[in-house]
């Protein structure tokens, strides 16, 4: 990428290399981008659906521990796993 930096801040070079070292510029950020967002939304959707679950059992243990402790049969625990 620094020589496609370099090439398009060069001003000896013609107008059209200079154009198509900024175009190629540009289409790496987009892809980039693109690569990232794609990337990160694969781990942030995995994160998301961890921290889910991981209250979903957290709250499920509590109601059955208080459950018990309070001498009550039966649990109000939603979307036990």
């Amino acid at each position: 990428m620094e020589d496609l930096d370099e090439l398009a801040a060069d001003k000896e070079q013609k107008a059209d290399t200079i154009n198509q070292a900024e175009g190629f510029l540009r289409w790496m950020d987009e892809l980039e981008t693109a690569v990232m967002a794609t990337a990160w939304n694969d781990i942030l959707g995995r994160l998301n659906s961890t921290s889910i679950s991981l209250h979903l059992q957290s709250a499920c243990i509590y109601v059955n521990w208080l459950d018990g402790v309070i001498g009550r049969h039966g649990s109000v625990c939603m979307g036990q796993i």
